[in-house]
């Protein structure tokens, strides 16, 4: 009796022994299928921010321009002035809303804005347009500029070295910015003087030394020149080509000939004296 005794408490154990190894094993079992294996994740890329999309200046398209005929417009300040407080500010000036409604009838009206380089490479749609701005103003960046992206125009810059980021004219990073979208930047000289009147090393520095600068800080070819208050002769010309320009831009009325002599190419000034109509005008009395 004792022995059977004895032989059922051996069983009662290992029964229990048993249950709990089993007890264990499942708890195990249940904690790693609870839980992914760490090979079967997938890294998920966080989203990309949404960035707005930028009208990039358009290709020329199009017939191109029999002769070298093409209407360089002539702008200097993007701006709005009180006339009866600054008279000549006024008439250097062009309002920016005016400007707008200028670009967008040039838009709906099938031009194209062009640069000097593509000019005398050949790359000149049937109706083309140049714009140039004199002097690198600050204005240009904060109101002509997003107007020109918002069209896909192109246009050129004339920049006064000395000017580059002071009060009134455009930072260096903005430079590079609008230079970046195809905006070409010309040489206004270093200081913009009389060059009639300066030193032949002086006449040097202001040619050869704001192209140099250009050049160098903004990793570009500068082609083109544009006379300080539109003064010139052939002594400047000889500079201008020595030192490698393509081409000067004058301030003298009328349509630039671009198969003719390129160091005097004329321009057609706008501002605030030419309502939307006397654009248009100016504009479909050039000839291409």
């Amino acid at each position: 009796m004792k022995k059977m005794l004895l032989i059922l408490i051996a069983v009662l154990f290992l029964s229990g022994c048993q249950a709990k190894e089993t007890v264990q094993v499942e708890t195990i079992e249940s904690s790693s299928v609870s839980g992914k294996d760490p090979a079967d994740l997938k890294y998920s890329e966080p989203d990309a921010p949404v960035q707005q999309e930028e009208k990039e200046p358009e290709a020329p398209s199009g017939n191109l321009v029999p002769s070298g005929n093409i209407p360089v417009l002539m702008y200097h300040y993007i701006r709005s002035v009180d006339k009866d407080e600054d008279f000549l500010g006024y008439n250097l000036s062009t309002d920016p809303e005016l400007f707008k409604q200028e670009m967008e009838w040039l838009k709906n009206n099938g031009y194209s804005a062009i640069t000097p380089s593509m000019a005398i490479k050949g790359d000149v749609p049937e109706k083309s347009v140049i714009l140039t701005f004199d002097d690198g103003y600050s204005d240009f960046y904060d109101a002509a500029f997003p107007i020109l992206k918002s069209n896909g125009f192109r246009a050129s810059e004339a920049i006064i070295i000395d000017k580059i980021d002071h009060s009134g004219f455009m930072m260096g990073t903005q430079l590079k910015e609008i230079s970046d979208y195809g905006i070409e930047l010309m040489s206004h000289s270093m200081t913009h003087p009389n060059l009639k009147e300066s030193t032949d090393e002086r006449l040097r520095a202001e040619i050869k030394d704001s192209r140099d600068f250009l050049e160098y800080h903004y990793d570009i070819k500068v082609p083109f020149f544009v006379y300080p208050s539109g003064d010139y002769n052939e002594k400047i010309q000889g500079y201008l080509k020595e030192n490698g320009y393509s081409g000067a831009f004058t301030t003298e009325p009328g349509i630039a000939d671009f198969k003719g002599n390129l160091f005097d190419l004329k321009r057609i000034r706008i501002d605030n004296r030419n309502s939307l109509e006397d654009f248009k005008n100016k504009i479909l009395n050039s000839k291409n």
